[in-house]
């Protein structure tokens, strides 16, 4: 699925580098794992190439698709009130399950709708952690995937959910 020196996502974790693909023998049980060290991050982690796929772990986007997203966040979810009439529990639960599944346009869509609910009140503790993570993670794969400074990473996604 992956090669040495992909550039991958990881959800919750953010954007990483492929070092290598390597067979282990555990409990008499011999499989391939990737490691990859993350950008941002001392941090390194190894998967199972068989379980990469239950983690969610992806190749970056490409430049077209964050174009893409970023120009219709906006349309795309001109009707956010559905997550804010939520309760706080129910809307802390489907911005977990959008984190984990991973995908940037689960990201914008937690940052969209977070930002917007930003507006209309201030944010609990979780929530804002929520916001500050996601948009730290986007931020990154926007600023890797576009070869642009995090500055200017951070003004595309500021204007495309403005």
């Amino acid at each position: 699925m992956f090669q040495i020196g992909d550039v991958v996502f990881y959800p919750q974790h953010g954007v990483g580098i492929i070092d290598c693909i390597e067979e282990k023998e555990i409990n008499g049980e011999t499989k391939s794992y990737y490691e990859f060290h993350l950008i941002n991050n001392p941090m390194k982690i190894v998967l199972p190439l068989d379980k990469v796929e239950n983690f969610h772990v992806r190749l970056i986007s490409d430049t077209d698709t964050i174009d893409y997203i970023l120009m219709d966040i906006s349309n795309r979810l001109a009707n956010f009130s559905e997550f804010a009439d939520y309760n706080y529990k129910d809307r802390k639960e489907k911005f977990i399950e959008k984190m984990k599944i991973g995908t940037i346009e689960n990201y914008l869509e937690v940052i969209y709708i977070l930002t917007k609910l930003k507006i209309k009140h201030e944010l609990n503790s979780t929530e804002g952690q929520f916001l500050y993570r996601s948009k730290k993670i986007v931020i990154e794969e926007i600023s890797i995937a576009k070869n642009l400074s995090k500055d200017e990473a951070i003004d595309l996604l500021e204007y495309a959910i403005s």
